[in-house]
């Protein structure tokens, strides 16, 4: 899978489209490594937050997990278009979770 993203390592989006791909391999650790590296190129870019929530969430780390959706909501990322996907989809009947939906939903 390297070789396919060889030029990207520069680029958040690209970036976050292997975490993506490595949230449906189940490779959940190696998604969370390249949502961050995404964030640590551009901070503003929020689909790698809801990368990293989705990783967090699947490596059993909750407080991450909001964190990371909380600030992806706070960049204006519309989460709740997603809460069918990975890791997402855990949480979507939680009340914590829909309180915080509900705040953004404004």
């Amino acid at each position: 899978m390297n070789n396919a993203f060889g030029l990207g390592f520069d680029n958040d989006e690209l970036l976050n489209q292997r975490a993506n791909i490595y949230l449906h391999l189940s490779r959940y650790a190696e998604a969370r490594g390249d949502a961050r590296k995404a964030i640590a190129l551009n901070p503003e870019y929020c689909d790698s937050y809801v990368s990293l929530a989705q990783a967090q969430a699947k490596l059993g780390d909750v407080e991450d997990f909001y964190r990371n959706v909380e600030t992806a909501l706070r960049k204006r990322c519309e989460v709740w278009d997603y809460t069918q996907q990975i890791g997402l989809s855990d949480f979507r009947n939680q009340p914590r979770f829909k309180k915080l939906l509900a705040q953004f939903r404004k």
